[in-house]
């Protein structure tokens, strides 16, 4: 009898432990998934390249400022991960280009190998590499077919992925759409 006291609290005596080291864990993932201080900003100096000169110029390691449009799919956002797809802005989303369609920024209306060549990933890291846990959509103002300037740093190129790890983000005035012929015409 005594022994099976012994072992019954032992075993108890894990599972509080494993069940506070969860809580535990929980805990402080769940305090790395507010944004960085400072992500969005609502000033960003530099000559901003297109997103199709970045994916033309930058090599893993360097620095970009690079503008474009969250969008190129029907869901540009990443959910639960701090990750979205922008877009060229010489590209027009289907409703500027006149074309009916229920997601404008999925870029319906251009072929897919056009969206692939102009878009890039764009995504928001912790101190561990990996994009932080938490969806950006509706966060501070992004949203699909936001006009952003992002600046950060080149993670990874080659076989049609490039990944840009956002170190600050401004949203342009005018998003998501009454700005995107004047730009077009810009780039």
């Amino acid at each position: 009898m005594c022994r099976v006291s012994l072992i019954a609290s032992l075993l108890l005596t894990m599972v509080t432990v494993v069940a506070c080291e969860n809580k535990e864990s929980k805990e402080s993932t769940g305090s790395k998934s507010i944004l960085p201080a400072g992500l969005v900003t609502t000033s960003l100096s530099g000559s901003p390249q297109t997103v199709i000169e970045a994916i033309n110029d930058k090599k893993v390691g360097d620095e970009a400022l690079v503008v474009g449009r969250i969008g190129g799919r029907p869901e540009p956002f990443a959910k639960d991960r701090a990750v979205f797809q922008l877009i060229d802005t010489s590209l027009a989303s289907c409703d500027v280009k006149g074309d009916w369609c229920p997601v404008p920024w999925d870029y319906c209306c251009e072929p897919p190998e056009k969206i692939s060549a102009s878009s890039m990933t764009v995504q928001v890291v912790g101190d561990n590499g990996r994009p932080l846990p938490l969806g950006l959509d509706g966060k501070d103002g992004l949203e699909p077919l936001a006009l952003l300037l992002v600046a950060g740093k080149v993670q990874k190129t080659g076989a049609g992925v490039f990944v840009l790890d956002a170190e600050k983000i401004m949203i342009e005035k005018g998003s998501p759409v009454s700005n995107n012929n004047s730009n077009q015409d810009q780039n």
